[in-house]
């Protein structure tokens, strides 16, 4: 993942293979050098040999990606904005903090 130093949301990095631990490792020194704004493309960011990564493109008025949450260890950060959810526990509904004034998104079951 990266964090737009714009909006501050984190968006989510794709590849179409599997990255090893080594290029994950190596992914990781890459991107912690990189001042990530969303709508930001790769193609200038000098990627060890055979790594091809990807960012969907966002601008900062998108909320965060669904997939986000597919993961069973994410960390509750509102879809909206990207601020950090205290207690969420409704497993029906996407994180939204206090804040934001939009409806809630339903989860698909």
């Amino acid at each position: 993942m990266v964090q737009c130093t714009e909006c501050e949301k984190w968006r989510l990095v794709f590849s179409k293979k599997k990255l090893s631990k080594r290029q994950k490792e190596q992914l990781g020194e890459v991107l912690s050098d990189v001042d990530y704004t969303c709508g930001f493309l790769f193609d200038d960011v000098n990627l060890p040999h055979g790594l091809q990564v990807f960012v969907k493109d966002h601008d900062c008025c998108d909320h965060i990606e669904k997939l986000y949450f597919a993961c069973d260890e994410y960390e509750a950060i509102c879809i909206h904005c990207g601020e950090y959810v205290q207690d969420h526990d409704d497993i029906d509904f996407y994180p939204q903090c206090e804040e934001c004034n939009e409806d809630p998104i339903r989860k698909r079951l």
